[in-house]
């Protein structure tokens, strides 16, 4: 367990706030991550306020980038599906994110 090692874009709120996590810090980066590939967008980009200290605040307080922007994408396929991935990947309590392995068996079904 390392505090407060990564990119603050795409770190989970509870390496902010506690001092113990699991993988699924992983599972909520991977979301940010996904999300950034399919809006074609940085997470945040519409914070006027993008020091790092902002931002972790922020996501405590339960600030996430806007599914609503893969809309903005031509020709996505199954987007609902994605979105919700992506929704249940950045949720605020660890325990309801998937796991990794059930992300990779819902994407082998979708394409």
């Amino acid at each position: 367990m390392t505090k407060m090692v990564g990119e603050f874009y795409y770190m989970a709120p509870e390496i902010v706030e506690v001092s113990k996590y699991t993988e699924k810090c992983d599972v909520y980066s991977f979301g940010i991550i996904l999300w950034e590939v399919m809006s074609r967008k940085k997470p945040f980009y519409n914070l006027e306020n993008k020091t790092s200290y902002f931002i972790l605040n922020k996501v405590i307080e339960g600030l996430r980038p806007d599914v609503n922007d893969l809309n903005d994408v031509n020709g996505i396929q199954n987007s609902a599906q994605i979105k919700m991935w992506i929704t249940n990947c950045w949720d605020a309590d660890p325990e309801k994110r998937p796991t990794m392995h059930e992300l990779m068996t819902n994407f082998t079904h979708i394409v």
